[in-house]
């Protein structure tokens, strides 16, 4: 599986299901979980909202709670993360962008490219955080007003090419 994903599995020891994602199965024990694996993003999220699930990579193998996320890195290792937010990680299935807080420049853009079908460049080493929640069914373009009116960040937009810089 590549991209994003939101699972809801009926427990069924005779017919377990599994998720394969970049060598790492995830085998489900009955829930409700998201998953999150975009190749320019290097990392793969499994988040836990209900039931349980088992993650498994070479010879490591990782349980979690409702609550919790797996992250495999790029070389293959697996963490957990606790106390995840799974409101922000599943808001993109009920039609929001919840950016928290804070959150780095390059993670919304490509949440919006996705989104909009857009490509993005940045200036040369350039680095913003930008926050807020937002319905999906904003125009693209109202969304660049809206962050660019933050003071962080500004953009140069050229038919599907969304240019990335300091205000």
């Amino acid at each position: 599986m590549t991209g994003e994903a939101y699972f809801e599995v009926s427990h069924n020891p005779q017919k377990p299901f599994h998720v394969m994602v970049n060598g790492m199965d995830i085998r489900v024990l009955g829930t409700h979980f998201n998953i999150n694996s975009y190749m320019d993003e290097g990392n793969v999220q499994a988040t836990l909202l209900e039931g349980s699930i088992c993650a498994t990579k070479a010879q490591q193998c990782v349980f979690i709670k409702p609550g919790e996320q797996i992250r495999m890195n790029e070389i293959g290792k697996l963490t957990v993360e606790k106390n995840i937010n799974t409101d922000k990680v599943t808001a993109w299935k009920n039609g929001k962008f919840d950016f928290g807080e804070s959150s780095d420049i390059h993670v919304v853009m490509n949440q919006l490219a996705r989104w909009y079908d857009f490509n993005v460049d940045y200036q040369k080493d350039f680095q913003a955080h930008v926050g807020g929640r937002i319905s999906s069914n904003v125009d693209g373009m109202d969304i660049l007003k809206m962050l660019e009116k933050t003071g962080s960040v500004h953009f140069i937009v050229k038919n599907k090419k969304i240019s990335v810089m300091s205000p």
